[in-house]
């Protein structure tokens, strides 16, 4: 918990060890990490009216594996009950898809063809969902493939979740619970 300052109030042992999994964080230096820092800023600047929106960030941790770091007020009766909560947690891959497709350089409507074939989507579905014609799906599905330097669905979902979560989900990390 945060005060209205942005100064660290409490926080439980999981919170200690999502901290230290953070880039930049240093275990038992008692100073936040830069992205807890920033994240705490924009949150005061959301409480005070000066920014909107909901505050978060994704990122990844110093062993690969996505996460989601969400700031939210807390109000109560009393001043003393006003502060801020942080809860970091591992991304879902919804919520890290778009940060990865956009890595590869692909075009808007490319990253709007791979997110339904991520999902299982044929073709043909694709092309209903996007008011596209098939031959135009499968235009971009080529484009999508050389860009990847993939040749299959299998090796574009491969490309785009198990490599970026491959790292994590091969090491002991006992804050990471499996789905």
């Amino acid at each position: 918990m945060f005060d209205r300052t942005g100064r660290l109030m409490s926080m439980n042992a999981d919170a200690e060890g999502w901290l230290d999994l953070l880039p930049g964080a240093i275990p038992d230096a008692g100073i936040l990490p830069v992205p807890v820092v920033v994240l705490t800023a924009r949150a005061i600047a959301v409480w005070q009216g000066r920014e909107r929106g909901i505050p978060s960030m994704r990122l990844r941790s110093r062993h690969g594996r996505w996460l989601v770091l969400h700031a939210s007020r807390l109000a109560g009766p009393t001043t003393a009950s006003d502060g801020m909560v942080m809860v970091i947690e591992p991304a879902k891959s919804f919520e890290i898809a778009p940060i990865i497709v956009e890595a590869y350089g692909l075009t808007a409507r490319e990253q709007e063809i791979t997110l339904p074939l991520a999902r299982g989507l044929s073709t043909q579905d694709v092309a209903a969902e996007l008011f596209l014609s098939a031959h135009t799906v499968r235009d971009h599905i080529k484009s999508i493939f050389s860009k990847l330097g993939v040749s299959s669905r299998g090796e574009l979902v491969a490309t785009i979740f198990a490599d970026h979560y491959g790292p994590a989900l091969h090491r002991l990390d006992p804050h990471v619970r499996p789905n």
